[in-house]
């Protein structure tokens, strides 16, 4: 992963501008829009200047370039991302091997998983 980049990421994770959310990139219910930290990845993305389709599906799920819970591609080139869910390779945290995993786990905010992505950058 492009060390810049991964810097970009896990600061804005740090924010406190992002709710966290699970289980999809973004969703948008009752009035609240909750992101996992590969949601944030997407927004981070798109602040660079990379360019996607953006939709709401009938769950309230964004979809972006047509993906609601992995990265884009353009997303994934972007940060220079190994895999489309942020797979540890070669590594894992408590026996989660991707970010995705360690998100959706409920066991980790946005601050742990920017740790996360500070102290394993070079594998994602």
């Amino acid at each position: 992963m492009n060390h810049e980049r991964a810097l970009l990421l896990a600061e804005a994770l740090e924010s406190d501008r992002y709710e966290q959310g699970y289980g999809s990139l973004e969703n948008h219910r009752e009035g609240v829009s909750r992101l996992c930290c590969l949601g944030v990845a997407c927004r981070v993305a798109q602040a660079g200047g990379v360019e996607m389709t953006e939709e709401v599906d009938s769950s309230n799920d964004v979809v972006f370039d047509g993906h609601d819970t992995d990265l884009p591609a353009k997303v994934q080139d972007w940060f220079g991302f190994r895999s489309n869910d942020g797979t540890l390779s070669g590594s894992e945290v408590d026996g989660y091997d991707s970010l995705m995993t360690i998100n959706d786990s409920g066991r980790y905010d946005f601050r742990a998983i920017a740790g996360i992505i500070r102290d394993n950058w070079e594998v994602l």
